[in-house]
């Protein structure tokens, strides 16, 4: 009797060690936003500490779900994962390479655009010889990625801001992207002017659709622009946040 219950009680702490992860075992979890996860980000597993102490830059309901998850950053010197944008969603980390953000200071923020349930992330990317970059990212179909054209044009061209001009501003429309520039009025009069055209973009995923680009105001003489658009010479970029 004491035999077996010997043997009874070795075969429980065996079965007992056996099912438990050892530290540094190598586990295909780790803990990203507090909750196990999987998958990885670039050449870095999810498991490796670059990933799940990266710093959170936003936070952002990518999956429609209701609830927003934590968005975050690798550095610039990060080894096998540099500058890549990344969440955990529905249980596994998907990322995406900040390509041609080439920022001094990048901005982050959170737009919920009207009639899509998930919500995009803005980056704008300062450019070290002045100006700056829009990034828009979304989530879809199990991937993070920018949201572009179907020819990879980004949506909102680039702000150069050390010259006269570049007057670019951005904000939604019905599930869609607005754009709107002042450009060079044409043909050229007596006195310089501007021209408004608007650019809107209807969005499926993370693909954009150009529905249409057409011209809402005609010879705006600078002092007029100023007053009557603001927010274009201001160069906004979704400042609302845009809004359900």
């Amino acid at each position: 009797m004491k035999h077996s219950l010997t043997l009874a009680a070795a075969a429980l702490l065996l079965a007992t060690g056996c099912g438990q992860a050892r530290p540094g075992s190598g586990s295909a979890h780790a803990s990203v936003g507090g909750s196990p996860a999987v998958g990885s980000v670039g050449k870095c597993a999810a498991t490796d500490p670059v990933i799940t102490k990266a710093p959170v830059v936003a936070r952002a309901d990518l999956d429609g779900d209701g609830s927003p998850e934590d968005v975050r950053s690798t550095g610039r010197d990060t080894k096998d994962c540099p500058d890549y944008l990344f969440a955990r969603v529905d249980g596994r980390v998907a990322g995406v390479p900040l390509l041609g953000v080439d920022a001094v200071r990048p901005h982050f923020s959170t737009v919920k655009i009207p009639g899509r349930d998930s919500e995009i992330v803005v980056v704008r990317a300062t450019h070290p010889r002045g100006g700056f970059a829009t990034h828009l990212f979304g989530y879809a179909d199990g991937d993070l990625a920018e949201v572009r054209e179907v020819n990879h044009n980004p949506l909102v061209p680039f702000v150069a801001t050390d010259t006269t001009g570049g007057y670019v501003s951005a904000t939604c429309g019905d599930n869609a992207v607005v754009v709107r520039q002042a450009v060079a009025h044409t043909p050229p009069g007596v006195a310089f002017a501007w021209d408004i055209v608007e650019t809107t973009y209807r969005l499926h995923g993370t693909t954009a659709t150009r529905t249409g680009r057409h011209k809402t105001q005609d010879n705006v003489l600078p002092r007029a622009l100023r007053t009557s658009y603001p927010a274009l010479v201001g160069r906004e970029m979704f400042k609302t946040g845009c809004g359900g």
